[in-house]
């Protein structure tokens, strides 16, 4: 159960990030879209982004 919750929760950062990319959000608001939506850390939101 908890590892189906968190492919959720990768696959919902993932579809975050695709579509700030779609809207030409910088990366600096996709960081901050994740930090605040996702409790993340600055670090591990920038590590995201850059995947």
């Amino acid at each position: 159960m908890k590892a189906g919750r968190e492919e959720g929760l990768q696959e919902g950062m993932k579809l975050l990030i695709r579509s700030m990319q779609r809207i030409d959000a910088t990366q600096e608001q996709i960081v901050n879209a994740l930090v605040e939506e996702y409790g993340l850390s600055r670090e591990e939101a920038e590590r995201k982004v850059r995947l």
